[in-house]
């Protein structure tokens, strides 16, 4: 009887040590869970937001939102296209493309560098297939676009589509036009996150990680070169 309860009671104890062990196991995954996605988030965050704001204007390309410090609106730069056959004045004309995605119609607009130097902003109407060779010193697909407005010796154009990024209901979200905010990150985005201006024209973004604490960062105030642009490598040689 001595030797039953002396087992019953050394079963329980260890029994005990079991189920603590099994909670502190699962507490200290649980705390690298929890930080991995604080790295991931900021990983994400970082990365997306010098690649996408990189490529364009503060005030003309993104800025903030108006009413928030926690969004950001955008051009969202997909691609690049060249004329191949362009008539000047004309609305349509064949061009290589190349970008993170193919040209959407039904979502994207175009800036169009025009031979005076100057950029112009028409919507994407009509993409098709298009054969035959393009001189356009670019790899890429060729294709037939037509746009909303007739450009002038168009030199570069640049697809977009519009979007907004936000440090939003504890994640960093994207939202394309009007379809809902999408989540890029897990939900380890806290209150005190923000998009500051700082001096000088650029952008501040304090990123509060649950858990990990405040980070901060700038990106800098990408503005138009000194010098003006010289298009002459896009323009076919004079024989």
């Amino acid at each position: 009887m001595a030797e039953l309860l002396v087992g019953t009671f050394t079963a329980s104890l260890l029994l005990g040590g079991s189920v603590v062990l099994l909670h502190q196991s699962a507490r200290v995954v649980d705390d690298l869970v929890s930080r991995e996605e604080s790295v991931e988030t900021l990983r994400t965050t970082w990365t997306v937001l010098h690649e996408e704001l990189g490529a364009g204007l503060r005030g003309r390309d993104w800025d903030r939102e108006e009413g928030t410090d926690r969004a950001l609106w955008l051009r969202a730069f997909r691609g690049i296209a060249l004329p191949c056959e362009w008539e000047p004045g004309s609305r349509e004309g064949r061009v290589t493309w190349r970008g993170h995605r193919a040209p959407d119609p039904d979502r994207d607009s175009v800036l169009v560098l025009e031979a005076e130097g100057g950029w112009r902003l028409a919507a994407l109407e009509a993409v098709s297939s298009a054969g035959g060779a393009c001189l356009a010193p670019l790899e890429g697909q060729v294709a037939q676009w037509r746009l909303s407005e007739r450009v002038s010796g168009p030199i570069l154009i640049r697809y977009f589509e519009r979007g907004r990024y936000s440090l939003e209901d504890r994640a960093f979200r994207y939202r394309r036009g009007d379809e809902g905010r999408q989540p890029l990150t897990p939900e380890r985005v806290g209150p005190a996150s923000a998009f500051e201006a700082s001096e000088g024209g650029g952008l501040d973004v304090i990123l509060e990680l649950q858990p990990g604490g405040e980070v901060r960062w700038k990106i800098p105030w990408s503005g138009p070169p000194g010098p003006p642009w010289d298009p002459s490598p896009f323009l076919p040689e004079v024989p």
